[in-house]
């Protein structure tokens, strides 16, 4: 007679043979084993980063972290459209236009003449002067400053805004 005893143990011998036969299933010994292995690998974690972090000060808020400060300088005369998208208030399409205008007109001749391109009004220009690098025509060209200097004592180019401290 079949009896709900006989369904458990043929139940379990086919489980058994299941695990057995089948690489998707570890057994009880190599459970263990898997089990003891990943929780020394998170202990290892646990401590390695508990001491970074005390080795470096301690955890800081990314809102108080220190800001890095980048600047740079835009030449419009040898800038590809994607270096001049970076400037502010200029997208790809006025950049596209800005080399466009290079291409036909030919180099610009001051940072004031940059005001012909169709999207470049008052307001964008002062906001991109800060970004711009010096043109022949002005006064201070970047041939007769020293190497890697800027020109920061030329008041048509101020010094780039800061965005916090260095």
């Amino acid at each position: 007679m079949d009896g709900p005893d006989t369904n458990k143990d043929s139940n379990r011998v086919e489980a058994r043979n299941v695990a057995e036969r089948s690489p998707l299933f570890l057994k009880p010994h190599d459970q263990s084993t898997l089990a003891a292995v990943l929780g020394l690998a998170v202990i290892c974690l646990t401590i390695s980063t508990a001491w970074f972090a005390w080795s470096n000060g301690g955890v800081r808020d990314a809102d108080d972290a220190p800001r890095n400060h980048a600047e740079f300088r835009v030449d419009l005369n040898t800038a590809p459209w994607h270096e001049i998208a970076m400037l502010p208030e200029i997208g790809e399409k006025t950049a596209r236009l800005i080399v466009a205008h290079r291409q036909l007109h030919g180099p610009f001749h001051s940072v004031a003449g940059i005001d012909m391109v169709d999207g470049i009004g008052p307001h964008t220009l002062a906001a991109i002067r800060p970004f711009l690098a010096p043109l022949p025509a002005s006064d201070t060209m970047v041939a007769e400053l020293p190497a890697g200097a800027l020109p920061r004592d030329d008041p048509q180019f101020p010094p780039p805004p800061t965005t916090g401290p260095r």
